[in-house]
Parts: C-alpha cells; structure tokens; sequence
C-alpha cells in the first residue's frame, strides 16, 4: 500500500525579510533564448520534449508544457485555472497555480537549456543545498517564468495593477530531479473566478503551491498553499533565502535541504592541515539556525567555539595539535533546546610536510636579532581575511618529561597582500616554527 506523503516544512520568515530580486532569478526573456506564451487567457505552452527521461516521483517523464495559469504539468497537456487541493491526477509542478490573466499584462517565458553557464549555476546550487549529491552535474535545466501578471477577472479600478512574479526551474543530471522555486513580488492570491475580490485579488480559493505526483496518492503541498497566507509565500523559503525553495523530486518522497535524516554525506575543506593549528576550515552539511551555537572538540581535545557561516557551512579555527595523521572533529550544535552531533575526518600535518609554508627569506644568515619572513598571499587558508597575525612556536620539555607547543604572538593586524614581515627573534635552547593565521581568528576558537 502507497502512503500520502503531505509535507509541510516551509520556514516562515519575519516579515521585514523580503522576496528576491528578480534580477537573482535564473535569467529569462528573449535575450536568453526563451520562448514567449501568447497573449491569451487559460493556454499552455507547446509540448517541451526532455533531452532524457525526467524522474518525477519515480515515475519516468519525457516532456512538459507551461501553463499561464502558473505550474507546470508532466506528460500531457491540461488547462486548469481553478486550482485544486492535492492529490490529483495530474503530474504537477506549480510555483502559484492560480487564475491569471497574460492580456491584461505581462508575460510568461520558458525554455529548456543545456547552456553551460546556466548547467553550472544549476549544478551549483543543487550541491550548496543538498551536499550529499557531490557528484552532482547538471545535464539541462528548464527555466519558466511568470513576469508581472494580474490575476483573472480584474476590476480596472485599480486590481489590474496587483501583479505576481514567480519561477520554477527543473534540474536534471538525468537520473536525479530537483525544482527551484524563486518568487519576486507576491500581491495577489485569487482569480474571480475562484471567487476572488476584483479589487484585492485575494479570497476564495487561494493558489495552490507544491508538487503533485498524478497517481491521486502522492503529493508535496507547501504549508501556506491552498490557504490565504499563500500571499505570503514570497517571504518564505527551506533554505535560509526569502523567496526560494528547493527541492529534490525524483524519489518516492519530496525531499528537502534541512529535512531530518536526509543529510547523511558531511564535507571538510581543507580536510588535512597543519600541526600547529591556525587553519579556518569550513565543515558543510548540516542545516543551522542563525541563533545556534556551535562548538568543536578536537581529538578529545576541549571545546572551541566556531562561526556560523551559513545554515549550511560551519567555521572552525584548528588548535595546536600534540599529534600527527588522522582524527576526529567532534561537532555540537545547540538550537531550539536540542543538541546535535556530527563527527568528521581531518588529517594533521607535520609542519615539515606542510604545502603552504612560511619562507626563511636568506635562512643561512639566520641567528639573534631581526630577520624576514615570507608567505603565499593566495593561500587558501588566508583568503578570508584582509589582516594576519603572526605567531612563535617553541617545542619546550615540561618537568615529567613530555614535550608541548607554546605560542607567542609576535605581530598582529599585518596586511596579508604585504607577503612578507621583519620578525625579531631571541636565542633560545627549543625548536622553533612561525605560524602566520587569519587575523579573524579569535582567541576563544
């Protein structure tokens, strides 16, 4: 027996957070290369044949059609303009499957792509949202837009100026299937024929927005759709950006960026570093809310606070290490009264073996006194910072034996693109290593 798979895990965002751009939309008009709806009411597109089958719902596809009526409908043709709840018998892709009215204004583009730059834009945002698919490539995108309609039914007083702005796209690598859904400008809910007002636009039965598998079983619906507060979808998202959601739709279940038990596949970059510590490397995977906190334990080590860097990445700052080869970054991530915890591999390095290095600039005249030092200004490791601080390491023996780093700061705030800086050193009895890091480290990570 099939289950109904009803999902409803559409963040609301505050109010004062908006739409996007339409210019951050994936582009569209003639200028792309789109084809352009004709100017007239409750049409769809001609059929749009796929490249290679379309997985929607485990179900294969091999072609589409646009509707001016705002979704996309797999396999045959249909015109509806009323909207209807879900599930259906139609293969259903809707961003705001509602009564509009293309005569009255706007207009309504589409096309399918296998232009490089939109392949790797596609490819781009699916692996930022869904880590898991690393080997993800993208082998064409439809892009279809809604641009500035008024809803059906009108009145010329004035709701004629209520407009909508929207737009779907569909990824394909041939095999997995994503859709994005971008929304500019949401004012209106409702055609006139759906019992809307003509004045507002809103009332009746309000859009409907989600995913429709066409067997009357399965089916995606966003929260907000089919309810008044559909107006609101533009200052909505699942990933952390108003006005966009993503999804992966070609297994049995709708699947989300932050669903739980979906993120599985967590990423390390760089994922080797050096001995002495002092590397900014960004863990990937799991979804994080913008008030959570986030610590790291090293090998055992104690806790080191890190940074949000997105509600997909992490910062942490490495410390010291008193080992080399493989360990284990033990992640905490408190939000809502809950803890999660996520393991990672990362290597440390002997400094001698260390790729990116400090240079010794005319080493053989190296005693007592000032001396410079030199550093790869490109190096990955300095890139998200405009300052580096520079530090002295000394290899000292403690009392029972046991050999430990120490660290001095020498200089602080010195310009990265500079390359290099006069360092004084004293005659010491220890082994000594100089460690230049990100002035963005702080000193509680």
């Amino acid at each position: 027996m099939q289950s109904v798979w009803l999902s409803i895990i559409v963040v609301t965002l505050p109010p004062t957070l908006y739409s996007i751009a339409v210019d951050e939309f994936y582009p569209f008009g003639y200028e792309n290369g789109d084809a352009k709806m004709e100017l007239r009411g409750d049409v769809v597109s001609s059929p749009i044949a796929f490249p290679s089958t379309f997985n929607y719902f485990t179900a294969g596809h091999n072609r589409c059609y646009v509707s001016d009526n705002g979704y996309i409908v797999l396999s045959r043709s249909a015109s509806q303009f009323i909207p209807k709840n879900f599930p259906t018998n139609l293969a259903f892709i809707s961003p705001f499957w509602a009564d509009s009215d293309v005569t009255k204004g706007g207009a309504i583009w589409y096309r399918l792509t296998t232009e490089e730059t939109i392949k790797n834009r596609a490819t781009y945002d699916v692996k930022t949202f869904f880590p898991k698919m690393t080997n993800f490539q993208a082998s064409w995108v439809i892009v279809a837009t809604w641009y500035d309609l008024p809803f059906y039914g009108c009145s010329s007083l004035g709701g004629c100026l209520k407009r909508n702005t929207f737009q779907a796209v569909m990824i394909s690598n041939d095999s997995n299937s994503f859709a994005i859904f971008n929304y500019g400008k949401i004012t209106w809910t409702t055609g006139t024929s759906s019992g809307g007002n003509t004045q507002t636009g809103l009332g009746g039965t309000a859009a409907q927005v989600g995913l429709n598998a066409g067997d009357s079983v399965r089916f995606f619906q966003v929260d907000v759709g089919f309810t008044p507060e559909v107006v609101n979808i533009d200052e909505m998202s699942n990933v952390g950006i108003p006005g966009v959601s993503v999804f992966r739709i070609d297994d049995s279940e709708v699947l989300q960026p932050c669903q739980e038990g979906y993120i599985s596949k967590i990423t390390i970059t760089p994922n080797s570093g050096p001995m002495l510590g002092g590397q900014y490397i960004t863990l990937g995977g799991p979804c994080i809310e913008s008030t959570a906190i986030v610590v790291a334990s090293f090998a055992g080590s104690q806790k080191y606070k890190c940074q949000r860097q997105s509600q997909f990445s992490i910062g942490c700052v490495t410390p010291v290490f008193n080992t080399t080869g493989e360990i284990i970054i033990n992640i905490e991530i408190e939000q809502q009264d809950t803890t999660r915890e996520l393991v990672y591999l990362y290597t440390v390095v002997n400094p001698a073996d260390s790729k990116i290095r400090v240079y010794r600039q005319n080493p053989e005249d190296w005693y007592e006194g000032q001396h410079n030092i030199s550093w790869d200004t490109d190096a990955v490791e300095l890139e998200n910072t405009d300052t580096v601080d520079i530090f002295l390491f000394s290899l000292i023996e403690e009392a029972d034996g046991r050999l430990s780093w120490t660290s001095e700061l020498l200089q602080e705030g010195v310009q990265r693109s500079a390359g290099w800086a006069q360092i004084s050193l004293e005659t010491q009895e220890f082994v000594h290593a100089i460690r230049v890091t990100s002035a963005t480290v702080q000193t509680d990570q």
